[in-house]
């Protein structure tokens, strides 16, 4: 786990994603997450996935926690 402080350049990343439609909470969840180079952004918000993943983040991947789960539960049995 990772501890992403409020910076200029999640402040600019979440502010691109505002432009999107985001949130602005939401918009500063998913800048963090990318900013930590966080390999999943798991959500149960079905609007929020959505976006995120028309986003297409490059390293961070917007997961519903079923996906997530399921990731796991496959990296765990090979």
């Amino acid at each position: 786990m990772a501890f992403v402080e409020l910076s200029s350049e999640v402040e600019r990343l979440a502010a691109t994603f505002v432009e999107e439609g985001v949130s602005a909470i939401d918009a500063l969840h998913l800048a963090s997450a990318v900013q930590a180079e966080a390999c999943y952004f798991c959500t149960t918000d079905d609007r929020l996935l959505r976006q995120a993943r028309r986003l297409q983040l490059e390293e961070t991947e917007a997961a519903s926690l079923l996906h997530l789960i399921e990731e796991v539960s496959h990296a765990s049995e090979g």
